[in-house]
């Protein structure tokens, strides 16, 4: 709350109960009974904007003029009421020549010099309680204010179809993008709307991006999600991801032509000819999987491998049922030798004969073959081959 020391010539209503959704600064208004919002409880005031309310207590005898109804107002100490002239008021014996009147005493039949001016004064510099600006003095200073400390203000919205030019700004103007298109000529960069145009120049004049375009930031209305590129990259080359975020992109020097592969070999990737692609299948397919058993009393074979190899057995063995990830249709072969004595052998639950039986021993140093064909359907590892040597 603050005195009346520093004053102005009149406020714009005295009836408005709800305070404006959009004052502006400088503007005033008397706040009436029962009003509302942050007027609330200020009844009898003088509400005056300048980046938020301020509330005046009147003094008795002080003047204003209500523009709304097109008067003059007096307070009396405990009212507001319009002020008639005809009344038989008397003036001071003297008075400071643009000073304003207030009454004197609660009769209002007195008017006395306040000590107060109206100032027009934009810079506000003399610092004073007995100067009171006008709505254009505040309105200079408030403007003065702005530019001096870049702030942004919007500037309004560009339809940016055509390619328009940058406009002539100041450091702080700020337009959004209505239209897509380019910003600064059709050589100028790519703008969506929404998109928001920040110059950061005093006195930018209108052009296009190559002769204006450092003195402007855009920033795009879609960065969530946007993916960063290197600072170069080769022409028709592969783009990888940098990292985890999902956000980076590096270049690997990778370039693939409608004959060639693009291989991962040894933790890198590599360009690839059909030739050498093909030599790295055939090392694979010559390269079995082997599960590599030294007599054991339970051998569970793994899915993973292809073929089960049991050598030097020396106590009855049992096949028990294969473990991991089976594919339909895969082969398992298994080949099974004794030590030099011949050893019992059992089968585990889906072991299934088709077509042949099932050895249940081995022969003295003789080597022995089981092929097996995985069958999904039943849950099955059917024998399909028996081979004894001879």
């Amino acid at each position: 709350m603050v005195q009346i020391g520093t004053f102005f010539s009149g406020v714009l209503s005295a009836s408005v109960t709800d305070p404006p959704s959009e004052p502006v600064n400088g503007n005033a208004y008397l706040v009436p009974d029962d009003a509302t919002g942050v007027w609330t409880g200020m009844d009898q005031k003088i509400a005056l904007y300048f980046f938020g309310y301020r509330f005046i207590d009147p003094f008795p005898g002080v003047l204003i003029y209500v523009a709304d109804l097109g008067q003059w107002w007096t307070y009396n100490g405990s009212s507001w009421g319009a002020y008639n002239p005809g009344a038989g008021v008397i003036g001071p014996g003297s008075s400071v020549s643009g000073n304003i009147p207030a009454f004197n005493g609660t009769g209002g039949d007195s008017l006395q010099d306040s000590g107060k001016a109206f100032s027009t004064d934009g810079t506000l510099s003399s610092d004073s309680d007995d100067k009171i600006p006008t709505e254009k003095a505040v309105k200079t200073y408030v403007d003065a204010l702005v530019a001096a400390q870049d702030s942004m203000v919007f500037k309004g919205a560009i339809d940016c179809s055509a390619n328009p030019n940058y406009p002539a700004a100041d450091a702080g103007h700020v337009y959004k993008v209505s239209v897509a298109g380019k910003i600064g000529g059709a050589s100028g960069p790519n703008v969506q709307a929404g998109d928001t145009l920040y110059c950061i120049t005093d006195s930018s004049a209108s052009g296009d991006h190559a002769t204006v375009g450092a003195n402007w930031v855009i920033v795009q209305v879609n960065i969530d999600g946007a993916v960063i590129g290197p600072a170069s990259s080769t022409d028709g080359g592969l783009a990888l991801f940098d990292g985890t975020t999902g956000k980076l992109v590096k270049g690997d020097g990778l370039t693939v032509s409608n004959d060639d592969f693009l291989q991962r070999k040894a933790g890198a990737w590599a360009n690839r000819t059909p030739a050498q692609v093909a030599a790295d299948l055939q090392a694979l397919i010559q390269a079995p999987r082997i599960q590599a058993v030294t007599s054991s009393a339970t051998v569970t074979p793994t899915f993973s491998d292809d073929m089960v190899k049991i050598t030097a057995q020396a106590a009855a063995l049992a096949l028990a049922n294969p473990t991991g990830t089976a594919v339909p249709g895969a082969g398992l072969v298994i080949r099974i030798k004794d030590n030099g004595t011949a050893r019992a052998i059992s089968y585990d639950t889906q072991y299934r004969a088709i077509g042949v039986t099932l050895p249940t021993t081995t022969v003295i140093n003789k080597t022995l073959y089981l092929g097996c064909i995985w069958n999904a359907d039943d849950t099955k590892l059917d024998v399909v081959a028996v081979a004894q040597e001879a």
